[in-house]
């Protein structure tokens, strides 16, 4: 198995989820966490801190930053889509705020993206990232969800 060597850039798989919460993921500490469940309403990933881990790589700080690029891999087995939202706070007291992005295939600048079919998306933030603070929380929409629709967000910072 290779080594994972986290770069100050590189925040790994931020947020992964399908439709049974079945599976595990490797984050870029190299901890092994759960899948999440994709639900009808917006929701967070959880994850289980290393022991002594300060980072929480689901929530991570970013401090001040030029630009924050996220890589989506969606699959859709029988939900209709995915939305998908970047929120920020400034401090762990502060409610998320809706930040933001653009999504590249299409030039769409949204707080919020529907991603309606299988592939892969690249969000980016539309100016300087001035959040300490950011997480990605997703939904499904449509009538019925399987094991095989599947959400995975990768983080790169600049």
């Amino acid at each position: 198995m290779a080594t994972i060597v986290p770069r100050s850039n590189d925040l790994g798989i931020i947020f992964c989820k399908n439709g049974n919460s079945s599976g595990t993921y490797v984050d870029i500490t190299g901890r092994t966490q759960q899948i999440g469940l994709l639900t009808l309403v917006y929701s967070e990933q959880a994850t289980v801190l290393p022991v002594g881990g300060l980072v929480d790589y689901a929530h991570p700080y970013v401090g001040g930053r030029y630009a924050l690029s996220l890589e989506v891999r969606v699959t859709l087995a029988t939900a209709d889509g995915i939305y998908l939202k970047l929120q920020g706070r400034y401090q762990d007291s502060d409610p998320w705020a809706d930040l933001q992005t653009v999504r590249q295939d299409s030039g769409v600048v949204s707080n919020e993206h529907l991603l309606g079919s299988t592939g892969y998306y690249a969000l980016q933030t539309t100016s300087a990232l001035a959040m300490p603070q950011i997480r990605v929380v997703g939904k499904y929409v449509g009538a019925v969800l399987s094991v095989g629709d599947f959400v995975e967000v990768k983080g790169w910072m600049v």
